[in-house]
């Protein structure tokens, strides 16, 4: 078996590349709104399983922290480098959001506090998880995996493999469990908001889904997954899924059956990085869309919103079925991402990392004044 700490610090450039392509399933997700007749119902088949892209990216989050950690960093330091690498573009996106609403609709910022302090996900009202930036709501979700992350990977590094392996298992029947719960909740007609509340937005029922990563990530460092997993039955299956995630209605469609499939492909794309394969995600190309995937999720929906007002305000909205907007609402949330990752996204988080390494070399005693 391979050393496990040689594994630790290989990178999975394909994973980076990846990330796009789920930020791209969300798109496309929200981008139907803009289309119109067949071109609709078309991208409903491809983009309706768009919600279990948010599942991808909750399984690699978990796993890519797990991937690089030892266990031995302190709580402090993963807190705040977690900060200065997530919160300053999320910031920069709910102000920028906030001051449309300022305009357009201002009665509607009574509940953009919760965004900004990061808890609109547990707040059980529509008005509050959607606040401000629709996508966000994830990233409550986000900051609560972070706070928890130190404490479980801990505990799973301590785990013999036999508990990893049960563990793993145990979570995959939760999602399902919860998927369960949702669909009995949502039989009442009473029951509003609340089950799509439990089973698509709350922090805590989307906490499995993230564990899930982390253990993928451990198992594979420990040599637990001893065979290759093959790529392209990884790849067809995780299709299938978002296929039949477009078509279904019930909740098992946001986690309890495209979970599985994705974090066989993650495992099946971490070793083909880790045989040092050639993949076409490690191009040039791919590689910028995936690192500017995170600003890209954060601005698409006001993309969208802003391109289509302006396509409506010319004439133009139809043409095509929407689909020449939708290419441009593309287009322009490429762009806006790149600009948003090399102006506030990537500075800020260099600029919160380097502050903290000169405070913590002045603790330390050997910080010295040029």
């Amino acid at each position: 078996m391979r050393n496990p700490e040689s594994l630790a610090v290989h990178r999975l450039d394909t994973l980076t590349g990846m990330r796009f392509l789920a930020a791209f399933v969300v798109f496309g997700y929200h981008g139907t709104s803009i289309l119109f007749g067949n071109s609709a119902q078309v991208s409903e088949y491809i983009f309706g399983g768009g919600q279990s892209g948010v599942t991808f990216f909750f399984v690699l989050s978990g796993f890519v922290l797990a991937w690089a950690s030892h266990g031995q960093s302190s709580h402090r330091a993963f807190y705040y480098r977690r900060f200065a690498r997530i919160y300053p573009a999320y910031f920069a996106s709910l102000l920028f959001g906030a001051a449309i609403l300022l305009i357009t609709a201002p009665t509607r910022l009574s509940s953009a506090w919760a965004p900004f302090l990061m808890v609109q996900a547990w707040i059980p009202s529509a008005d509050y998880v959607l606040a401000v930036n629709i996508p966000a709501w994830s990233l409550s979700c986000e900051a609560f995996f972070y706070l928890m992350f130190p404490f479980v990977i801990v505990w799973f590094h301590k785990s013999s493999d036999k508990r990893l392996i049960f563990l793993g298992v145990g979570l995959v029947a939760t999602t399902i469990a919860i998927a369960s719960a949702a669909t009995f909740l949502s039989a009442d007609s009473t029951s509003g908001f609340f089950p799509d509340w439990i089973a698509i937005f709350l922090p805590l029922t989307r906490f499995p889904e993230f564990m899930l990563g982390a253990i993928l990530a451990i198992s594979l460092r420990r040599g637990l997954i001893r065979r290759q997993v093959p790529l392209w039955p990884a790849v067809i299956l995780a299709l299938v899924s978002l296929a039949w995630a477009s078509i279904d209605e019930s909740y098992f469609r946001i986690a309890a059956v495209p979970v599985v499939p994705f974090l066989l492909l993650i495992a099946a794309t971490a070793q083909l990085d880790l045989r040092g394969k050639r993949s076409i995600l490690k191009t040039n190309v791919a590689q910028a869309l995936g690192r500017w995937s995170y600003s890209f999720y954060l601005i698409h929906v006001f993309c969208i919103a802003a391109v289509h007002t302006l396509a409506e305000k010319f004439g133009v909205a139809d043409l095509g079925q929407g689909w020449l907007v939708w290419t441009s609402t593309l287009i322009v949330s490429i762009a806006g991402s790149a600009g948003l990752h090399r102006f506030i996204e990537q500075p800020a988080n260099n600029y919160l990392i380097g502050l903290d390494n000169k405070r913590t070399q002045k603790r330390d005693g050997i910080y010295l004044r040029s």
